[in-house]
């Protein structure tokens, strides 16, 4: 019932495609065209020439496309944000506590990854989702496969961003300083990423760390929208969060 209304909502573009690639928000609708360019650019590759799919499903309805997809014998990437919260807190995605004391805190809300996993009604924390092997991310089911790609905390720091614009910030954290810093001494400058500088509002310089530490907060002010179109209008001087990357990568081969 979900896709006979879905479908009558948007077009049928999944029945024509090569592959797909289901997200979450609009954010990422803006988003992929870009990122996808960029890793072409990076890798001088060419997905940006394959027919994708492009199919937004929020949070909780990925799920309900993947029998429809091993149908099709379609390759899909499914994006999900780690929505990480600690107790029933949105927190960002910091488990260094966890891992130093043992004691597990930090899990995903995101339904799409507890579905992946099997883990709707029960807690998945992100000290477990670290730990699971790179092929439980990956479904196979006929000739064609599927691809769960979320932000995960690596070593040293185990920290990473809850959503895909807190990630863009972490990843891009001293680029996205330099040209704040850049402002300050020099009135003349043109700043790339206003919406992050108009959010912070210092009139002294700041370091990668406060951006990194701060990241969490700027994203909850922040216009999501304005800042996907700043990225895209600065195409040249960000690098893709390594999720993303990691998941073209698998889509291309």
């Amino acid at each position: 019932m979900f896709l006979r209304k879905y479908f009558k909502l948007n077009t049928a573009d999944l029945f024509f495609a090569d592959k797909a690639v289901l997200y979450e928000g609009s954010a990422e609708r803006i988003l992929f065209p870009a990122f996808i360019e960029k890793y072409d650019m990076k890798n001088k590759s060419n997905i940006s020439n394959q027919h994708i799919a492009l199919f937004e499903v929020g949070g909780r309805y990925a799920h309900v496309f993947y029998k429809l997809l091993e149908y099709l014998n379609l390759k899909t990437l499914v994006i999900a944000d780690i929505d990480s919260i600690n107790d029933k807190t949105r927190v960002t995605c910091n488990i260094i506590d966890d891992i130093s004391t043992s004691k597990k805190r930090i899990k995903t809300s995101n339904g799409v990854i507890k579905s992946w996993f099997e883990m709707i009604g029960k807690d998945l924390y992100v000290l477990d989702l670290i730990t699971k092997s790179k092929e439980s991310f990956i479904s196979t089911n006929g000739e064609k496969s599927m691809k769960l790609t979320t932000q995960l905390p690596k070593e040293p720091n185990y920290h990473c961003g809850r959503t895909l614009e807190e990630e863009m910030i972490i990843k891009n954290a001293i680029k996205i300083v330099e040209d704040i810093n850049k402002k300050i001494t020099d009135e003349k400058f043109d700043n790339k990423f206003k919406i992050i500088k108009n959010i912070i509002d210092k009139s002294e310089k700041i370091d990668s760390k406060f951006l990194i530490d701060n990241a969490f907060n700027i994203v909850e002010k922040i216009d999501k929208m304005g800042f996907a179109l700043e990225l895209i209008e600065n195409l040249d001087i960000w690098d893709l969060p390594e999720y993303i990357e990691e998941g073209l990568k698998w889509l291309e081969n």
